[in-house]
């Protein structure tokens, strides 16, 4: 099939996706900072370490997950666009991106059983009461009508980041968050029409993808972000998502981001200094060639040598990088300009970033101590 991406095996020529012009096939990967107001948009040093990364070089950024529900919140300084007032705000940070010369993209997602209680002030909510590995708080199971609903405010929040200006949707249907507690077996074990077989699991998701695609129709390029497998015994193998991403692309999908892991996984979706550089590459390349559809490799891909290869090997069609950009937002530029040797490089000891987030606190990294202030470019 013609994937409408054309590569010449440049990691900084541009290119497109449905229609979207990228100006290079760099991506900055969602990655939750925990600096957005109280009512869930961003705040003015949120749109400015955005800025700082668009100006760095990346060809396109994924503004992290953004709620679609605030009962979907997992952490107190969540982005969120559950609501129209906040599409101004939203339009500014979009604007930010664009003068800095990058595609925005953003990330909607529901955390579902991942929802923080204290934060949304109730139960959370899941396919089935079965508690997240990580939290052990007892969900409650969604009524059909509550499905439905959910259904509808992902396409709502789709259109107001439509409206807001992004080119870009990225709907997150990985690590166990809501729509991917309904794909996997390991959440799902309802007995309706949303649970049971492969099929009825991946009602909800693919139900998401056509009422945005009937909601906006060409106008919006939409990107999935899924686990390549679940890396949990009963969990979902790369066979059974191959078969999957195929379905996501046939609902109305231009773009499949391929991660791993479910909460508990080993790797995490953020591998640590203890895994190999690119170590789930391999994956996205199964992904692709089961699929024909363009992929997104991500994984602590921190050096141009690995990105430049993974593209000249055709392994994918573009690459995310995440933790790199919080402790360099400048490297892209570094890279393209033969200045590596200058790049401050992420050492993948999630201690100021990943550890940081997942205690409800503001992203910090260890070798950016200025990450999320204005006098973070450096001099």
């Amino acid at each position: 099939m013609d994937d409408g991406l054309h590569l010449d095996g440049s990691l900084f020529a541009p290119t497109e996706i449905a229609g979207l012009k990228l100006p290079n096939r760099l991506v900055m990967a969602p990655t939750v900072v925990n600096m957005a107001d109280p009512d869930g948009t961003p705040s003015h040093r949120q749109i400015d370490y955005y800025r700082l990364r668009a100006e760095g070089g990346v060809g396109t950024i994924i503004v992290e997950a953004t709620f679609v529900r605030c009962d979907g919140r997992m952490f107190s300084a969540n982005l969120g666009l559950d609501q129209d007032s906040q599409i101004p705000r939203f339009r500014l940070l979009v604007e930010a991106i664009h003068r800095g010369g990058a595609v925005a993209g953003i990330q909607l997602f529901h955390a579902g059983r991942r929802a923080n209680p204290e934060i949304i002030g109730n139960q959370p909510m899941a396919p089935s009461p079965i508690p997240c590995p990580l939290r052990q708080v007892m969900p409650r199971p969604l009524s059909l009508e509550e499905i439905e609903e959910l259904a509808l405010s992902f396409v709502s929040a789709a259109q107001r980041a439509h409206e807001a200006g992004f080119d870009l949707l990225c709907l997150h249907m990985a690590h166990g968050y809501l729509l991917h507690q309904f794909i996997t077996p390991l959440a799902n074990q309802r007995e309706d029409r949303y649970g049971g077989d492969e099929e009825g699991r991946l009602r909800l998701p693919l139900e998401v993808i056509k009422g945005i695609r009937k909601r906006l129709g060409s106008r919006a390029v939409i990107s999935v972000r899924i686990s390549s497998e679940d890396g949990v015994e009963g969990g979902l193998k790369i066979e059974d998502t191959s078969r999957i991403a195929q379905k996501l692309i046939g609902a109305g999908a231009d773009l499949l981001d391929v991660s791993y892991g479910f909460p508990g996984s080993i790797p995490s979706s953020s591998p640590s200094r203890d895994f190999p550089d690119g170590c789930f590459v391999p994956l996205a390349e199964k992904i692709k060639k089961a699929t024909g559809a363009p992929v997104v490799a991500v994984g602590k891909i921190r050096s141009l040598a690995l990105a430049e290869q993974v593209l000249r090997e055709k392994r994918a069609d573009l690459v995310a990088l995440s933790r790199p950009l919080l402790a360099d937002p400048e490297l892209p530029r570094k890279w393209r300009e033969g200045r590596e040797e200058e790049v401050r490089r992420c050492t993948a000891d999630n201690k100021g970033c990943l550890e940081r987030i997942h205690q409800n606190l503001e992203v910090r990294c260890s070798v950016n101590p200025t990450l999320g202030r204005t006098s973070e470019r450096q001099r």
